[in-house]
């Protein structure tokens, strides 16, 4: 199909039924021809409004897509062309009741849930508020923790100096805090694996697109493609790519609609609400159709890079959280027993904060221990069923445990040797230039 669209086939171009090459590629369930298209729509000469236009039967591509239950392409044609799923073909059917007078529950799966939050109350409040606060929708996590830290000390002074027995306490409870806080800021502000910085996978990429569109290749067929270099056929090549990104995603990755770019061992995601997801993770077997992952406590994606300091500010927070709940419960306890209404709602408040965090690192740990990430779990219906290619990859729960909680100390300590010869050949070529001087 690309070799024809490259050589100047017309695109819009329809069978007796009206039905062009993005109908057809629909209704076969060809996803990375129709993503292709849609990505290099001008270099290929496909006007992007064969997406939304219907048939000679009045069904889009939507409809097609519904009606053999193609999952993945429904949430494509919803999520990222913005096909209508409101359209009725000529017989009045929209494409969720194709799709289950079908009997495709996966496919009406992801249309329901389209449709859903469309139509929420909640959804079109959270849009006002990011439409006229998107900065703060965006910093609910960081004001949270601020709010507490700036609280926090009022407590110190205010209510717990009154009492000498929790001195000790109060300064542990200050170092944790710090150390807490130095854990949030490197989970919220480092990189968390931007797959686009590692131009191996640009250049992959790049490459094998100029392969597709701007030079002529001799078709599809895989023997014409791989060339005796051990190369993957096209299609598998593909299915790995991100055209929004515009870089190979190497496996366990995935492309955060929130934050627009690819994560490299991707975790989950923060974005104000429990939202859905709306692409896959293309390289494996896992395809997420499913509600995203909401993380409560951080602004960014949690991948790779992260995830360590995630984990480590999770279970801080949680013992930081419960030593201020037990400070409140021993103030009200020897100080102040009238004051009960206050006490129990501080100390409440703080164990509801620090039983949800270590609940939050306790199900790290079990993932970790079955070598999975969250959106891992969440893509194979919340169970722990390994693939071929996980399962090559899991060890005993020791060694998973060690891999995946320390996976960002391995890799900023992989980082730090690949520099050091960089830096000390430059010391020695300065050292050697400055005795050619002399």
């Amino acid at each position: 199909v690309l070799y024809l669209l490259r050589q100047g086939a017309d695109a819009s171009r329809v069978d007796q039924s009206g039905d062009t090459v993005v109908h057809w590629s629909a209704y076969k369930g060809l996803l990375e021809t129709l993503r292709v298209c849609h990505a290099y729509a001008d270099a290929l000469g496909v006007d992007t409004l064969l997406f939304h236009v219907p048939d000679g039967f009045g069904q889009t591509p939507l409809h097609l897509a519904a009606v053999r239950g193609h999952a993945e392409i429904v949430a494509f044609l919803v999520d990222e062309v913005n096909v209508a799923m409101e359209g009725e073909d000529d017989k009045g059917r929209t494409p969720l009741a194709l799709a289950r007078s079908k009997g495709h529950g996966a496919a009406a799966a992801v249309l329901e849930t389209r449709l859903y939050r469309r139509r929420s109350v909640l959804r079109l409040i959270r849009h006002a508020l990011r439409s006229r606060f998107p900065r703060l929708v965006r910093r609910l996590p960081i004001v949270f923790q601020a709010t507490n830290l700036l609280v926090v000390p009022c407590w110190y002074g205010g209510v717990f100096s009154r009492y000498d027995g929790l001195a000790t306490a109060m300064t542990w409870h200050s170092v944790l805090l710090a150390v807490t806080w130095f854990f949030f800021g490197c989970a919220a502000w480092l990189d968390p694996g931007t797959v686009a910085h590692d131009r191996k996978y640009v250049e992959e990429y790049t490459m094998t697109m100029q392969r597709c569109l701007l030079q002529e290749y001799e078709g599809d067929d895989a023997s014409n493609l791989v060339r005796n270099q051990g190369e993957q056929p096209l299609d598998e090549r593909l299915r790995r790519f991100c055209h929004t990104c515009h870089v190979a995603q190497p496996r366990r990755s995935k492309h955060c609609n929130v934050c627009h770019r690819c994560v490299l061992l991707f975790d989950h995601q923060y974005d104000g609400s429990i939202s859905l997801d709306t692409t896959s993770c293309r390289w494996g077997a896992y395809h997420d159709v499913r509600f995203s992952r909401s993380c409560p406590f951080l602004g960014t994606c949690v991948g790779r890079n992260n995830y360590t300091f995630f984990l480590a500010f999770t279970i801080c927070m949680s013992i930081a959280a419960l030593s201020l709940a037990w400070m409140w419960y021993t103030t009200w306890m020897h100080l102040d027993p009238e004051a009960t209404s206050w006490c129990v709602l501080a100390a409440s408040y703080y164990t509801l904060v620090g039983l949800c965090a270590a609940g939050l690192f306790i199900f790290h740990l079990v993932l970790a221990a079955k070598n999975r990430t969250t959106h891992e779990f969440r893509a194979s219906g919340c169970t722990f069923n390994e693939t071929d290619d996980l399962h090559r990859e899991s060890g005993s729960w020791r060694q998973n445990c060690l891999g995946r909680l320390c996976v960002s100390v391995y890799h900023y300590v992989d980082m730090i040797k690949t520099q050091r010869p960089q830096h000390r050949k430059h010391v020695k070529v300065e050292i050697d230039h400055r005795r050619d001087n002399v």
